[in-house]
């Protein structure tokens, strides 16, 4: 109740980043200014640690969770952000409710993969040429081999 008390909720924020010019905007569930803490709610089915560290990966979190911090430091909401936690409610009762905090680790590495995917944009944008998954190959011709699943070879063994 003392972090989500006194809090802003949902604020709007834009900026532009100052290396790339792509204008980007976030909007934090909660923003507690005075402690330079941001809190993500997430509502999922199963709260336990294993399945939140899968939605985690599953759903890019971390990368949500570093656009964020950039946001409310870059739009002047906050001078530096403290502590990134996510509240995780279950669904159903009996509705467990659970506070994980951003690893600082863990964030800097998200800052890095936000500033490699902005790069990326960026250049994708300067030469108006947009490579979906082909910039994966490793040829110049942009083509990528089919992995069969292993499964799907033992269906007639």
């Amino acid at each position: 109740q003392k972090l989500i008390s006194n809090t802003e909720y949902q604020v709007s924020l834009f900026w532009t980043d100052s290396e790339t010019g792509i204008n980007l905007k976030t909007r934090p569930d909660i923003c507690k200014r005075k402690k330079n803490v941001i809190v993500n709610l997430k509502t999922i089915t199963d709260g336990s640690p294993a399945e939140f560290s899968r939605e985690l990966a599953n759903y890019d979190y971390c990368l949500q969770a570093a656009v964020e911090i950039r946001g409310c430091v870059e739009s002047g909401l906050m001078p530096y952000v403290d502590n990134y936690f996510w509240l995780v409610v279950e669904k159903n009762p009996p509705f467990n409710a659970t506070l994980y905090e951003f690893d600082k680790s863990d964030q800097s590495y998200s800052q890095d993969e936000l500033d490699f995917l902005l790069n990326k944009i960026k250049k994708a944008k300067d030469q108006n040429l947009y490579p979906g998954y082909s910039d994966r190959s490793d040829n110049e011709y942009g083509i990528l081999t089919a992995v069969v699943p292993a499964w799907y070879k033992t269906i007639y063994s």
